[in-house]
């Protein structure tokens, strides 16, 4: 069976089964956002993610805006366990074609990203390719030698997100229709996007989160993350879900709904807790199986496993 008939985590199954793992693994291949290693006495977080100039920069993206991106989806899965972020390291592979400005340009938006989130690049790698590619590697610490991940939530807790989902994917929709970019409102949610970093350390250092993942594919993919790592289902209540208003108001409710629920790019934390009394939004309850959207009318409909995807 060809890769793009079985499916990104599918493809990450199949590897995992391959490799074994030391006592120092807490949690390793496809099995949370990072992977968390103990190291003597420290816990760290590592993680690495690649973007490619064709599958992966939406359209009339700057230079700069290459490098902040390349950069911060590494750092979300950075903020996705509450670490904070110390060191990385970054593999880029460069057209021979590229103009010396342009090569300036991403290099100083991956430098922005990383100076903002307090982190420092140590080194990486330098390749020739056809295409521009970019391949980040960020380590995260623990000072309080604990964590949160995808597994942990229980029945009878509450769900809650920390921002909007579907705005990235509302406006890329929007310039793949033809929509000038500069008439767009909130356009750096797509093409600068920012790690919930300090979110992430608010969530894990104020002790009431069980369970947390970034929001990169979709709102309904991380669902199913954290849904198989605790063995739970998720109720979702339409009217707690926060929309999107411009998307509303150019694409009607249900296509912005639509959007809130398998719209990627967002890079929000998703996270279960055991008060519904936290500062972020609360959006359903844990519950024993299955996944769902209650709608205002009381209806049950099934939330899919859907979102993006590499294959």
């Amino acid at each position: 069976m060809e890769l793009r008939e079985l499916g990104e985590r599918k493809i990450i199954s199949i590897i995992s089964s391959i490799f074994s793992r030391n006592d120092g693994v807490i949690y390793g291949i496809g099995e949370d956002d990072c992977a968390i290693i103990r190291l003597g006495e420290e816990i760290i977080a590592l993680t690495t993610d690649t973007v490619r100039e064709t599958s992966d920069f939406p359209p009339y993206i700057t230079d700069f805006e290459k490098g902040w991106m390349s950069t911060a989806v590494n750092l979300s899965d950075i903020a996705s366990c509450g670490a904070k972020p110390l060191v990385y390291l970054m593999a880029v592979s460069l057209p021979g074609n590229m103009d010396e400005e342009e090569l300036r340009g991403i290099m100083e938006g991956v430098d922005a990203c990383l100076k903002k989130y307090n982190c420092t690049l140590v080194g990486g790698d330098l390749d020739r390719s056809d295409e521009l590619a970019i391949s980040g590697m960020a380590l995260g610490v623990f000072p309080e030698k604990k964590f949160l991940a995808r597994k942990g939530a229980s029945p009878g807790e509450w769900v809650s997100i920390t921002g909007p989902t579907g705005i990235a994917e509302y406006i890329l929709k929007c310039i793949r229709h033809g929509v000038e970019r500069d008439e767009l409102d909130d356009v750096e949610k797509l093409y600068m996007p920012e790690p919930k970093i300090r979110e992430g350390r608010e969530i894990l250092l104020n002790g009431y989160a069980t369970a947390m993942t970034d929001i990169s594919d979709s709102l309904a993919i991380s669902l199913y993350d954290i849904s198989r790592a605790s063995d739970v289902g998720f109720e979702i209540y339409e009217e707690m879900l926060p929309l999107y208003h411009p998307a509303e108001n150019r694409m009607g409710y249900e296509q912005a709904l639509q959007l809130a629920l398998y719209g990627g790019g967002d890079f929000q934390l998703l996270f279960t807790s055991r008060t519904e009394d936290i500062p972020h939004h609360v959006i359903g309850r844990v519950v024993e199986k299955g996944i769902w959207l209650i709608r205002e009318d009381g209806r049950k409909e099934p939330i899919l496993d859907r979102g993006y995807s590499h294959f």
